[in-house]
């Protein structure tokens, strides 16, 4: 991707999940549960964690595309200061003398290229996956993020309760939302929003959604949240920028989603658009009707 041309070791665990053994699996699973500081730690206590040995280690390392388990933990120090850098770290980049326009353009076309690079990337199946699981309205779909990411979490419910039933945000899963994490269940979804300095309510609420039969689809960055160890569908993104981490390509996505999850609903998303609207209008000739300086509230003419 854009600013980032070598694959990280979550980005070749993830595409090559579905070509590991069940115990190279764990391998992966339990690294990404605890990234990178797994990996970074000997085979053996890895294997531990994995409920596997060390040559499966060895093994897992070289099926995800890497010389061994020394290469990979060689990739895995390469990548701790931009998995963990901040937008302080980054503030002391120099702009020169290039002039507010051209800067604001540059950044501009930096993120356009940002969301047409992290689209392509993304697995055709993994869309197809979440466009699925989200269109079935035979069960609940609930949304969770963090501070930032909350933001597109929330966004994507109030545009996807429009189309379909059964839709929920979760401001604070683990604690004032706990009654409605109660009540998920076996086909559920839970669409966890998680991005680069990661939240630890999103591993945590996504392990849960899992341990109940859920399916977890996880909206990250393409570092890859410590939730995607639990997740059923992962779709990552670029977020690297020049200051603070972008999130256009995390919002066109959901945008783009939508168009896909309309049309496999069907009529019925059509029927339900068509409600909404129309009870949007009602309650703007209500609020006409009882605005202050509606004539049915204007004080009567004294006669003369």
């Amino acid at each position: 991707m854009t600013g980032d041309p070598r694959p990280t070791v979550a980005e070749l665990i993830y595409h090559k999940m579905d070509t590991l053994t069940p115990s190279e699996r764990r391998v992966g699973r339990a690294l990404l549960a605890n990234y990178p500081g797994a990996g970074l730690a000997s085979a053996a206590e890895l294997a531990a964690v994995a409920q596997t040995s060390a040559p499966t280690v060895v093994r897992f390392s070289t099926k995800i595309g890497l010389g061994g388990f020394v290469d990979l933990q060689a990739l895995l120090r390469q990548e701790l200061p931009t998995r963990t850098a901040s937008p302080v770290s980054r503030a002391a980049r120099h702009y020169g003398e290039t002039s507010i326009a051209e800067l604001v353009v540059n950044e501009g076309v930096r993120r356009a290229d940002l969301i047409r690079d992290s689209l392509t990337s993304i697995p055709p199946a993994e869309l197809e996956a979440a466009v699925t699981a989200i269109a079935d309205d035979s069960h609940a779909v609930l949304m969770v993020g963090g501070k930032y990411s909350g933001l597109i979490a929330r966004y994507f419910h109030l545009l996807l309760r429009d189309l379909r039933r059964n839709v929920h945000f979760l401001d604070d899963p683990l604690r004032n939302d706990l009654a409605l994490v109660a009540d998920i269940g076996r086909r559920d979804v839970v669409a966890v929003f998680d991005y680069r300095r990661y939240e630890p309510d999103a591993a945590a609420l996504a392990s849960i959604a899992k341990r109940r039969g859920c399916t977890v689809i996880l909206f990250t960055d393409t570092w890859l949240s410590p939730a995607s160890a639990w997740a059923d569908v992962v779709l990552p993104v670029n977020v690297s920028s020049s200051l603070f981490d972008t999130l256009s390509a995390a919002y066109a996505l959901v945008e783009s989603l939508l168009p896909a999850i309309a049309q496999r609903i069907g009529q019925s998303a059509v029927e339900r658009m068509t409600k909404v609207e129309a009870l949007r209008a009602e309650g703007r000739a209500q609020g006409d009707l009882t605005a202050p300086d509606s004539g049915r509230h204007r004080p009567a003419q004294r006669s003369t």
